[in-house]
């Protein structure tokens, strides 16, 4: 069943900023290619990227790990903030710690308003 659902990634540039949505699931069957889209999608000429989670409705422990890699490799090069994340999704986050390890705002304003800083 979860290799009929998609995992889509879109992107849109505003200024120095990169914003990327991810939508679908993000699971075992996905994970690596989540990164390796992400990774492909991002122009790291932009100093700052927002991951907007907005449509995604499902991410196992494969995609945390994916979200980790991501994160990892963004760290000291540009700002990486997490936003729009839907309360099923955010759960998870604050059960397995996610929320201690990501900048997370509550949406596209508030993203900006801390890149801003």
């Amino acid at each position: 069943m979860a290799k009929n659902v998609i995992m889509e990634i879109m992107t849109e540039v505003e200024g120095n900023v990169q914003f990327v949505w991810t939508s679908g699931r993000i699971d075992g069957v996905n994970a690596n290619e989540f990164v390796t889209n992400f990774e492909e999608a991002v122009d790291m000429e932009h100093k700052h990227v927002v991951l907007d989670l907005h449509y995604l409705r499902y991410i196992s422990s494969a995609g945390l790990r994916g979200l980790l890699i991501i994160a990892r490799k963004m760290f000291g090069s540009s700002k990486f903030v997490v936003c729009s994340i839907p309360e099923n999704i955010y759960d998870v986050f604050k059960v397995t710690g996610m929320d201690k390890v990501l900048t997370i705002v509550d949406d596209r304003k508030a993203a900006l308003e801390f890149i801003q800083i």
